[in-house]
């Protein structure tokens, strides 16, 4: 980073729905690689208290009051990053798939202002898919 480039600030955004077995695991791996302040749940009309899992925790908490889909989850998440300055964000489902602290390799790039945009793969080479079984890592890319 030069000295005419600046630190963007940014927010993870955790998308999260009946994950209720998923989700405690998950968020204290945010929290290790996180600071809560830059982070929030999108709770998206769970029924199973994973949202109060999620509060209980630390972590903001933005609720749907019924299950609206993962792209209004993540248009909440946007907004409310946007109301808080952000210039980006990171979108992250909370059922395990994903490995916090791995987040900084991704979003890295984009607050340091390297890049505008990018996507995470876990099909690519370098791409990670722990505990994925077998069938799926094959099923997947083919549908």
């Amino acid at each position: 980073m030069n000295a005419s480039q600046k630190t963007q600030k940014g927010m993870v955004i955790i998308a999260n729905y009946n994950q209720g077995e998923e989700i405690e695991r998950f968020l204290n791996e945010c929290r290790q690689t996180l600071p809560l302040e830059q982070t929030v749940v999108v709770d998206d009309g769970s029924t199973d208290g994973s949202d109060a899992v999620a509060e209980r925790l630390g972590f903001t908490v933005l609720r749907h009051g019924k299950n609206q889909g993962i792209g209004a989850a993540i248009r909440t998440g946007i907004r409310h990053a946007s109301t808080q300055g952000c210039e980006w964000v990171l979108i992250s489902s909370s059922n395990g798939k994903m490995v916090p602290a791995e987040f900084p390799k991704i979003f890295g790039p984009v607050q340091n202002g390297e890049v505008q945009y990018v996507q995470g793969s876990r099909f690519l080479d370098l791409g990670k898919s722990p505990g994925l079984p077998a069938f799926r890592k094959f099923a997947i890319p083919v549908f």
